[in-house]
């Protein structure tokens, strides 16, 4: 069986090379698939996933390394959204090797490495071994937020996972020795803290690929209010449970169109997680907003109603409270009932309306709101002209499937702007989403006073220059990890002022420019003249 997975796994790649996801090179494509797979119940992004990676000379045999708290990943800590108690802090470590088989000597390189790493009381010039500085810095935002959840933490968990195209039913027992070692060295770092340590060979990442987000559901209810397509519902606590999850796991695309962050056990989620202890409170749905759900389409059947492109837009803050207080219990049963509004609807417009309205009711913060902003929708509508995909709304088209080399996200474009139009390279190159929550730097770049026909031409400026790039790069991933990060602008700024010859070119002479005068022969050009 084995075997024949390994052939699926190795069609799974060549399809992943053949788009350049994330290149051409079969170890890299196997690794972005492993971190991927691995991570999926996380809906992570691609931004996401290839911050996470730390592959490359000294990674001290880690090759992902990710820190989640409350399901989200920790990559801004200046702007990360803390809880204010009851925070779920994660820790993933992956390592990758496209073997045929798992070898002891990978584990070895581990084990020795995370002796040190999680020895908190070792400043980084003290560590006896050289590790990169993106090791060094995964280790120091580790170690900042381990300390600011400290008094906040209700769950702490150490993750492991070694993934090769080996068979997991054939590991030698001194592999799983030092996997168990690996798993004591975390345990005696940290106090009370969860730790696991996983092999993923060819059947379990097929078996992974193959899992893809249910967004067609149907949810059993007890009562029912309706008025043409829209409805009210009463279910069942545990049904709702149910309805949320996969294997225990929250749903978390489900939550895509809402504001995402968890605000952990604030003064409303106390109150939520102490209605839901107290078995003999009023039924829930009396002291609970309830929950608001936008499909395409919905039928009644019975008791059931079937639910199509479902998006829960509020009742986050809800639905995790009751995913946590389930999680926490071995017995599940509750008669009590959770209020759910559902509202079906096809029309884009209508359904960020809706999205919008509905996360206005409470406090949030602007940034989170400017995926139904005009210009965003605008922006969206002349990209698809183009074949391309706007993550307006993030992991939107890549659960419905597209390729993530036909998608770009909004961050991505505003530093192709603050680049092409700003001529500011360097401000491009360190943009962080922390630009989005400033209403003035933000509405500098998304301004609707910007010709809408620049976009397509900025977004197709950066997918072939980085296409040239990522021919260029070393082979050995050790020579530079952010080789993209640092010549993707300043080397498309000097290709198209060349082309243009002239520096200061507006936006109608982007529009205007015949986009395949753009081409790799050009931007090689540039890029040797550089060097």
């Amino acid at each position: 069986m084995a075997k024949n997975d390994v052939v699926l796994l190795d069609g799974i790649i060549d399809d992943r090379i053949e788009v350049k996801l994330p290149s051409d090179r079969r170890d890299e494509a196997f690794e972005y698939l492993a971190f991927e797979q691995i991570l999926k119940d996380y809906d992570l992004s691609n931004d996401e996933i290839l911050h996470g990676s730390v592959d490359g000379r000294n990674d001290g045999g880690i090759d992902g390394f990710f820190i989640l708290v409350n399901g989200h990943m920790v990559i801004d800590l200046e702007n990360f959204t803390w809880p204010r108690s009851g925070a779920q802090l994660e820790i993933w470590i992956i390592t990758c090797k496209h073997h045929d088989t798992f070898k002891q000597a990978t584990l070895d390189n581990l084990a020795a490495s995370i002796s040190e790493l999680f020895d908190f009381s070792l400043d980084n010039e003290n560590l006896k071994s050289d590790y990169s500085n993106d090791i060094l810095l995964c280790r120091e935002n580790f170690k900042f937020v381990y300390r600011k959840l400290s008094s906040k933490m209700n769950n702490f968990t150490i993750n492991f996972s070694y993934a090769s195209r080996g068979d997991t039913t054939d590991i030698g027992e001194s592999i799983i020795s030092r996997s168990k070692q690996i798993e004591s060295i975390s345990k005696d770092s940290f106090g009370n803290v969860n730790v696991s340590f996983n092999f993923h060979g060819c059947t379990e990442l097929v078996d992974l690929c193959r899992k893809v987000p249910n967004f067609s559901l149907e949810l059993p209810v007890s009562e029912v209010l309706t008025s043409g397509e829209r409805y009210i519902l009463l279910a069942n606590l545990v049904d709702y449970y149910n309805f949320v999850t996969d294997d225990n796991k929250l749903r978390r695309y489900l939550f895509d169109s809402n504001v995402r962050d968890f605000m952990g056990l604030n003064r409303v989620n106390e109150d939520i997680k102490s209605t839901l202890e107290d078995k003999n409170s009023p039924d829930f749905w009396w002291l609970n907003n309830g929950v608001t759900i936008l499909a395409t389409s919905a039928s009644l059947i019975g008791k059931t109603i079937q639910l199509n492109d479902i998006q829960i837009v509020n009742g986050l803050q809800t639905t995790e409270s009751i995913y946590r207080y389930f999680k926490s219990m071995n017995n599940i049963s509750d008669s009590r009932s959770v209020l759910i509004k559902v509202i079906v609807s096809q029309d884009d417009n209508v359904r960020d309306t809706i999205i919008r309205a509905t996360n206005n009711q409470t406090d949030v913060e602007i940034s989170s709101l400017h995926a139904t902003d005009k210009i965003q929708r605008d922006i969206e509508d002349i990209l698809e002209r183009h074949d391309l995909y706007y993550e307006r709304r993030k992991n939107y088209y890549i659960n419905l499937g597209h390729s993530k080399n036909t998608i770009i996200t909004p961050l991505s474009l505003a530093s192709g702007y603050i680049n092409l139009m700003l001529k500011s390279p360097y401000k491009a190159s360190i943009l962080k989403s922390r630009f989005m929550r400033s209403e003035e730097s933000y509405n500098m770049v998304f301004s609707d006073k910007v010709p809408l026909l620049v976009w397509p031409k900025i977004a197709l400026i950066l997918k072939i220059t980085d296409e040239t790039l990522e021919e260029l790069r070393p082979i050995k991933k050790s020579a530079n990890e952010k080789f993209l990060k640092r010549w993707r602008h300043i080397t498309s700024l000097i290709t198209i002022s060349r082309l243009l010859n002239k520096f200061d070119f507006k936006a109608n002479d982007l529009i205007h420019m015949n986009i395949t005068n753009i081409t790799k022969d050009e931007i090689k050009k540039t890029f040797v003249f550089m060097n």
